[in-house]
């Protein structure tokens, strides 16, 4: 018979342990050994009930708002916030946890700002959208939404590709229009920058303004160009045009 230590280090693991092996514990002589065995006992409860509402859960739309406010409700209750053990969603080849992803859903939705980019096209940014119903959040959230546009073209993903493709890539998984803004360079790279990223076929994304206001786009034009050994954004120059672009809509 396991010892009563060893069933309680099983049932904080979250092993769903027989019961019965624990209530021979819980009548026992020694008060400490009772209270031990009850105290388990009842994490015992919660876990079997925590496996019981994940099973229920597999089917949940989570763009429904009341659903999504009652899962957030009952997995904190229910304490669903660990990111090492918590429930998965699985989406294809994405696992993600199922609490953050519920509260991921309600962030779009309640934002004033949605920003996608910089980053890889094909292998930073997009992953984002095809998670199940993620696009859709985004697409019906109110919040002002702004493409902020790479610097350079990047090899083996998006050489040759104007900033309107860029967009029309986004737009094209998430299956609708997701911006309202494009933030666009308008810095020339230095010849020593060119000769750099020209050794990987790479060069500065073309700014195809008519393209990308044909998209419903509004381009925006700064200069972002920082060079310290590579393209980078100046951030804070990012940072101001995005919350110009924020408080426009609300006085709007």
């Amino acid at each position: 018979m396991a010892s009563l230590m060893e069933l309680i280090e099983r049932v904080n693991k979250g092993e769903l342990i027989d019961p019965e092996q624990l209530e021979i514990y819980q009548e026992s002589a020694n008060s400490a050994e009772k209270f031990l065995a009850h105290h388990a006992m009842a994490m015992l409860d919660l876990r079997r009930a925590q496996q019981h509402i994940l099973q229920s859960l597999e089917a949940i739309d989570y763009s429904d708002q009341k659903v999504l406010q009652e899962f957030i409700s009952i997995s904190g209750f229910l304490g669903l916030t660990d990111l090492r053990a918590g429930p998965i969603v699985k989406f294809g080849a994405t696992a993600i946890n199922r609490r953050e992803y519920a509260l991921g859903v309600e962030a779009i939705a309640s934002a004033d700002l949605i920003t996608i980019g910089p980053g890889s096209l094909f292998t930073s940014l997009i992953p984002n959208l095809l998670v199940r119903g993620i696009s859709q959040a985004i697409v019906e959230s109110r919040a002002t939404k702004v493409y902020i546009c790479n610097l350079m073209t990047q090899a083996n993903e998006s050489l040759g590709l104007t900033a309107a493709d860029h967009i029309r890539a986004l737009n094209a998984h998430a299956q609708d229009k997701l911006f309202d803004y494009a933030l666009l360079n308008r810095t020339p790279a230095s010849e020593a920058l060119k000769a750099k990223y020209e050794l990987e076929g790479a060069c500065q994304i073309v700014n195809d303004l008519e393209e990308i206001e044909a998209l419903g786009v509004i381009p925006v034009l700064g200069d972002y160009l920082e060079e310290a050994g590579a393209a980078r954004h100046n951030t804070a120059r990012v940072a101001d045009d995005l919350m110009h672009l924020a408080h426009s809509r609300e006085r709007a």
